[in-house]
């Protein structure tokens, strides 16, 4: 998974209890709002279906917000909500990303990378970065390789990058590479954001008065939409005085932020 490795840690569907109780019929595509019970924290409070496998899933659309749980269903089935709290042991609760990490994990996006860890400043790969994505999507079948040549049929994100290079999320650097193991750039996260969002037909809310990053032109020009397009949206923010610094590369925690934002976006939040 996100770690790096196939065996990146429990996955959200592990030792959970449902509680046939707390569950509610939906439709596919229909938004749904439930109150949540006392006591429990929002964030950590995930609607899940079982699958037609018998796998128990987590709905990575659903958002906290004044004591409801709003959520997109994905297909008709019944959902039952489950407060699913990871406790990673380099991730504590006063850490300025904790929430982010933990909504992200709740949602099945992110696992740990073993050890109990998350690793929260590690970098993230492309192939990480697309994998994020491809859950997010719901794991969609692909029926076609990815083409390029350094990423095999074996590889853990096979079937993610074929996915995304499929729907034209990704595109690679030429010559049939995708560069799968290079950190991802804070300008490459931004073009690959907006192509998912193309893809999946949503439009965020944004704001043209929040003035340019002050070192947009530093941007490369392939990517400058892009970001402009993140920032005006709240995606993405500066790192003090007003610059955005493309070619760095982004921590598991920050890229955390970033879907939260994205997910609370898309709902409404």
């Amino acid at each position: 998974g996100s770690g790096g490795s196939k065996s990146s840690g429990s996955k959200p569907s592990d030792n959970l209890q449902v509680i046939p109780e707390r569950s509610i019929s939906g439709k596919s595509g229909e938004i749904i709002t439930v109150p949540i019970p006392s006591g429990v924290n929002g964030n950590t409070y995930v609607p899940h279906y079982y699958s037609s496998t018998g796998l128990l899933v987590p709905v990575p659309f659903s958002i906290w917000k004044d004591d409801q749980l709003t959520f997109l269903s994905p297909e008709n089935n019944t959902y039952y909500f489950i407060e699913t709290n990871f406790t990673f042991n380099d991730v504590t609760t006063d850490y300025w990303a904790a929430d982010n990490i933990a909504f992200c994990a709740a949602r099945g996006l992110f696992c740990g990378v073993g050890d109990g860890k998350f690793a929260p400043m590690d970098s993230m790969t492309r192939a990480m970065f697309v994998t994020v994505l491809w859950r997010l999507a719901g794991s969609p079948p692909t029926a076609t390789d990815s083409s390029f040549q350094d990423v095999s049929e074996k590889d853990w994100y096979t079937k993610s990058v074929a996915w995304g290079s499929a729907n034209n999320i990704i595109k690679g650097y030429g010559n049939d590479l995708f560069g799968p193991n290079d950190d991802i750039t804070r300008e490459q996260m931004c073009v690959i954001l907006l192509r998912y969002l193309q893809y999946a037909g949503y439009e965020l809310d944004t704001v043209s008065t929040i003035p340019p990053f002050t070192d947009s032109e530093i941007v490369s020009q392939w990517a400058l939409e892009s970001v402009t397009y993140c920032q005006q949206a709240r995606l993405v923010g500066g790192k003090g005085d007003g610059i955005f610094d493309p070619l760095a590369n982004s921590t598991r925690a920050e890229i955390c932020a970033v879907f939260h934002r994205l997910i609370s976006s898309i709902l409404g939040g």
